[in-house]
């Protein structure tokens, strides 16, 4: 094994060996410029909170063995909960802009989005995962 992988990247790239997955990003945009709000993923690990996730999976790309895919994704009926979720709080933060008097000095209202990647593993990261890791139980 990599010497900086620790135990939840492995588990991490077996789900991504079985499927790719969808990480969702709400976005606050003001002119050209954004901050991130929050984010999740459609990958569920019982027991893992959303930071440790975030947390591998900046491990796995750093190491090349996954990779974000800008509005390339998989789509399915397994990612709609993660998105109806998703898109609740969306709808609250949403409302809240609204509401509010959020515009900038020059009377630009901001806008809140929700931003899309792919999660997949790399060419790397397969190669990886067929020789040093057994195949994971389909679930």
């Amino acid at each position: 094994m990599i010497k900086e992988m620790q135990p939840l990247d492995a588990q991490l790239v077996q789900h991504l060996q079985r499927q790719s997955h969808i990480l969702y990003q709400m976005r606050f945009y003001q002119q050209s410029k954004f901050k991130e709000l929050g984010s999740t993923t459609s990958i569920g690990i019982k027991g893992v909170t959303m930071e440790q996730l975030a947390l591998s999976l900046d491990n796995l790309v750093r190491l090349r063995i996954a990779e974000f895919r800008d509005n390339h994704y998989p789509i399915g009926e397994q990612y709609d909960a993660a998105m109806e979720k998703f898109r609740q709080v969306y709808a609250i933060m949403q409302k809240n802009i609204t509401d509010g008097n959020l515009n900038d000095k020059d009377g630009n209202r901001p806008n809140l989005k929700i931003k899309q990647f792919g999660i997949y593993l790399t060419s790397l990261g397969q190669n990886f995962a067929s020789v040093c890791l057994s195949p994971s139980p389909k679930k």
